[in-house]
């Protein structure tokens, strides 16, 4: 029960603040955009990886680049 309620809220966080694109023009929508994917983008993978997991695609992203 407890995980259920978890997973609606991190879903209403991401699905809120997408609502929000309704009521920006052109010019905000352009200038947000890029940054929100980024966040749903990180935020999903949250959701989906645990966190020891994360820290390890971060380390060969480091070593990557």
């Amino acid at each position: 029960m407890i995980k259920k309620r978890h997973l609606l809220f991190n879903i209403s966080m991401i699905a809120i603040p997408w609502l929000t694109l309704l009521f920006f023009d052109k010019r905000e929508f352009k200038r947000y955009s890029v940054a929100g994917i980024f966040i749903v983008i990180f935020d999903t993978q949250s959701l989906v990886w645990s966190q020891a997991e994360l820290v390890e695609v971060f380390r060969q992203a480091q070593v990557i680049f």
